[in-house]
């Protein structure tokens, strides 16, 4: 009965958590680059269930096994899905979106980090930012374009053409170029907030710049969340809990009954 309790104990906790998870990925479901999260459980311990069949033999090794009992369930870990998000299409200039692998790399004090969200500002000494105001890096370092034209006069933004590979031209010059990076193992990835990761190891799993990226400029790739299955997940784990509840509740009237008949005599 205790055993009960504790399973159900267990269980309330990982529905819990599970709940907080679909909440979260339902609140990011129009943020742009976000990437939904997703748990992994696994039983607290199986015990081996065995069945008697001599009154007088306890030997439990020689009895006949009915099977294991879970105790509960716990979160085990987490993965992050980098699926790729619905591409929408902003018309602004200077939003890039990633269609397919990759991540932009972004200069954040004394670390780099790599995120989806690709939109950048285009600062008066030409330094591409994101919106923050961090600059942006590519493979040979810090994106900086001249904004002056031949005639020294300031570039029209409306003229910037970003190509899928990454290339920036204005009016058929190359001014700068745009790297995205990937990782070969995407699950030693960490999310550092806001949408932005770096690799739990820079020497097995560092940032590479892709050979052929792409991209697409006056567009973003937003949320990879369904906001419709996040709300069908999350009325599922409400109904889990109500019915965890019972049961936790089933067995704390059972053990308070039971206690109370301890140590009276039968009439």
């Amino acid at each position: 009965m205790l055993r009960g309790m504790e399973s159900a104990k267990a269980g309330l906790i990982s529905v819990l958590e599970y709940n907080d998870n679909v909440a979260h990925s339902l609140a990011n479901a129009n943020t742009v680059g976000f990437k939904q999260i997703k748990l992994a459980f696994k039983d607290i311990q199986e015990s081996a269930i065995k069945a008697i069949s001599d009154n007088n033999n306890t030997n439990l090794e020689s009895s006949k096994s009915l099977g294991e009992l879970s105790h509960g369930s716990c979160v085990d870990g987490y993965t992050i899905d980098f699926s790729q998000g619905v591409i929408k299409e902003t018309g602004r200039r200077f939003d890039v979106a990633v269609n397919g692998e990759g991540f932009f790399k972004v200069q954040m004090g004394n670390e780099f980090v790599y995120t989806r969200n690709g939109t950048f500002n285009l600062e008066k000494d030409g330094t591409l930012t994101d919106m923050q105001g961090h600059p942006i890096f590519n493979k040979v370092g810090k994106i900086i374009l001249n904004t002056r034209t031949a005639k020294n006069t300031p570039l029209d933004p409306e003229k910037i053409i970003i190509q899928p590979n990454g290339d920036i031209y204005y009016e058929k010059e190359l001014r700068g170029h745009i790297d995205l990076f990937d990782f070969a193992n995407k699950d030693l990835l960490v999310d550092v907030g806001e949408n932005r990761y770096v690799s739990s190891n820079e020497e097995i799993n560092p940032a590479v710049a892709m050979k052929n990226p792409n991209m697409q400029q006056g567009a973003l790739e937003m949320s990879n969340a369904n906001s419709v299955m996040s709300l069908i997940n999350s009325m599922s784990a409400q109904r889990a809990y109500e019915a965890i509840s019972n049961v936790l509740q089933m067995s704390s009237k059972t053990l308070e009954g039971a206690i109370n008949r301890v140590g009276k005599t039968l009439t």
